[in-house]
C-alpha cells in the first residue's frame, strides 16, 4: 500500500505545474505555488495560465476530505 500512496503522489505533484513553467507565464508577474498533501495525497489542484498576452487565469481547487477518494473526485 505504501508504494501505491508514494506512486499516487507522485502522480498528483506531475498534474501541477512546476515553478519553472509558472516563472515563464509572463515577465510582468511572480507566480509560484507549493502543494503540501496532509496525507499522502489529497484534493488540492492549483494552475496558472495566460489567457492572452494582458490576461491571467489562476486555479485553484480544493475537494473537501483527504486521502485518496478527495485525490480521485479532485483528479
Amino acid at each position: 500500500q505504501e508504494g501505491e500512496l508514494l506512486a499516487a503522489c507522485s502522480i498528483q505533484l506531475g498534474m501541477v505545474p512546476d515553478r519553472a513553467r509558472l516563472a515563464s507565464l509572463d515577465p510582468r508577474v511572480d507566480v509560484s505555488g507549493r502543494l503540501d498533501p496532509a496525507r499522502a495525497v489529497g484534493g488540492d489542484f492549483y494552475d496558472a495560465k495566460m489567457l492572452d498576452e494582458d490576461r491571467l487565469l489562476l486555479v485553484i481547487g480544493d475537494v473537501t476530505g483527504k486521502g485518496v477518494p478527495a485525490a480521485l473526485y479532485m483528479a
